[in-house]
C-alpha cells in the first residue's frame, strides 16, 4: 500500500511509451558493423546495472540507420535490457557523447511523455528493488530470461506528487554522486597499483635508499612450489573431520578460501601465509592467500618463500605475472601448468630487505583500495535500503512549498 496522496499506475497507463527495436529485414548483420561510423548500435555490454558503458562500441552507417524504423533514441530515453541479462537500465542523458544511437533486438526504449512524472524519478524507480522484483517475477525462460513489450507495460509504478518525485530523485542523486566519487577513487588506486607493480617489481623504479643490481633468475629460485594432490574420494566429508580440503576455485573468494569439505587422509599440505594458485582449467592464474593449514588438491599449487624470497613480495609478483602464467599453460581443452614450467618463469630478484620494502608499499595500496571498496559497498547497501523506503512511501520527504 502506498500513501493516500500517491497513486500506482501501470506503465501503459502512465504515459510512458514502451518502444521495441527494429527486428525486420534491415536489422544489421555482422558485416554492417564498423569501429567508427554514424550511428552507435548498442550491444548488451553497453547497458549495465550502473548505466551506459562504452568500453566496446560498434557503429552502423547513416544509410543503414535511416533504413531502419523503430529503435532510435532521443535524449531522455531510458534503455531496458530484455533478453539474457534482464533489467539493466541506462539513461540517454545529454552528457552521452553520441548523437545517433539505436537499441538492439534485446532491448526496449522507455520514453516518458507524461509531464506529471519526473524523468529522473522514473529512471531511479526503474533501477530500484521495487521494480527489480517485478522484473524477476515477469521474466520467463530458464536458459535465457526474457521480457516482452506487454510484460513491461504491466509494470506497476508507485507515483507520489511531482514535487515529491523531484525531491526523492534529488536525494538519490546525491547518493549516486557519493558512490561514483568513491568508485573513481577505487579506479585511481587500482591504476596506481598497476603503475607501482610495473615499476617496482621490475626495478625500473627503486625505492629511496636501495641501490645495486638485482639477480636475474627463475621463480623457483625465490619460491618453494608445492603442487596439490587430491586425496581418495572416500576420505572426503563435510563434518569437519581432518584437514579442510581445497580442490580449486569453487573454494576461492576475493582473498581467503572458504572451508566446504574436509579429508581425514590429507596428501599435500599448505600452511598459513602461502599463496594459493589455481593451476588447472579456465581459472588458471587465480589466487587466494592461505589463512590456515589445508590439504590441497591437484587443481592448486601452494607457493611459499625460500631463503631468497619474501612471501609478501612473491604474492605481488605472481599477480604481476599472471598473464605469463596463463600463456605458459598446455592443453587446449583443459589448460594446466606443471611445477617445472611454473618454476621456470624468469623473474628479477631484489635483495630481501628491498623485497620487504616493495611488498610494504604495495600492501598499503591494497589496504587503501580495500577500504574504499568497503565504503562503496556500505553506500550501496544504505542507498538500496533508502530506495525501498522512499519509493514506497514508507518514509516521506519534506517538500518546500
Amino acid at each position: 500500500m502506498v500513501p493516500i496522496d500517491w497513486k500506482t499506475q501501470k506503465i501503459a497507463k502512465a504515459g510512458v511509451q514502451v518502444i521495441d527495436g527494429d527486428r525486420g529485414t534491415n536489422y544489421p548483420k555482422a558485416s554492417d558493423f564498423f569501429e567508427d561510423e554514424y550511428c552507435l548500435f548498442l550491444s548488451a555490454k553497453n547497458v549495465t546495472k550502473n548505466g551506459f558503458k562504452f568500453d566496446e562500441r560498434q557503429f552502423i552507417t547513416k544509410e543503414k540507420c535511416n533504413a531502419m524504423s523503430k529503435g532510435l533514441l532521443t535524449r531522455g530515453d531510458i534503455v531496458l535490457t530484455t533478453r539474457g541479462t534482464v533489467g539493466n537500465i541506462a539513461l540517454y542523458k545529454d552528457e552521452i557523447p553520441y548523437e545517433s544511437v539505436r537499441i538492439n533486438s534485446g532491448m526496449l526504449i522507455l520514453r516518458n511523455t507524461n509531464g506529471s512524472i519526473s524523468n529522473d524519478y522514473l529512471y531511479k524507480l526503474l533501477r530500484s528493488p521495487v521494480v527489480d522484483r517485478q522484473f524477476d517475477r515477469l521474466a520467463f525462460g530458464s536458459a535465457q530470461p526474457q521480457l516482452t513489450v506487454q510484460t513491461v507495460k504491466s509494470l506497476d509504478l508507485p507515483l507520489p506528487p511531482l514535487p515529491e518525485q523531484k525531491k526523492i530523485a534529488q536525494i538519490l542523486s546525491a547518493w549516486d554522486m557519493a558512490i561514483e566519487t568513491v568508485g573513481k577513487l577505487i579506479e585511481n588506486s587500482q591504476k596506481q597499483k598497476k603503475w607501482l607493480m610495473q615499476n617496482l617489481l621490475t626495478g625500473k623504479k627503486r625505492l629511496p635508499g636501495f641501490r645495486g643490481e638485482w639477480e636475474e633468475g627463475t621463480l623457483s629460485k625465490m619460491a618453494s612450489i608445492t603442487m596439490g594432490q587430491s586425496p581418495a574420494g572416500e576420505t572426503y566429508n563435510t563434518d569437519g573431520k581432518g584437514l579442510p580440503l581445497l580442490n580449486g576455485p569453487t573454494e576461492f573468494t576475493e582473498r581467503y578460501p572458504v572451508k566446504k569439505q574436509w579429508t581425514y587422509s590429507p596428501t599435500k599440505i599448505c600452511n598459513p601465509g602461502d599463496v594459493l594458485l589455481c593451476v588447472r582449467g579456465s581459472s588458471t592464474g587465480r589466487m587466494n592467500k592461505s589463512d590456515d593449514t589445508y590439504c590441497i588438491g591437484r587443481g592448486i599449487a601452494a607457493i611459499s618463500s625460500n631463503k631468497n624470497g619474501v612471501v609478501e613480495f612473491i604474492e605481488h609478483l605472481l599477480v604481476h605475472i599472471t598473464d605469463i602464467i596463463i600463456s605458459m599453460t598446455s592443453g587446449s581443452t583443459f589448460p594446466n601448468i606443471d611445477k617445472k614450467t611454473l618454476g621456470s618463469i624468469k623473474v628479477s630478484i631484489p635483495p630481501l630487505d628491498e623485497q620487504k620494502a616493495i611488498a610494504k608499499v604495495l600492501s598499503v595500496n591494497d589496504r587503501t583500495t580495500e577500504g574504499l571498496e568497503e565504503l562503496r559497498d556500505q553506500y550501496q547497501f544504505q542507498k538500496k535500503a533508502l530506495m525501498q523506503q522512499l519509493l514506497t512511501g514508507k518514509r516521506r520527504v519534506r517538500v518546500s512549498e
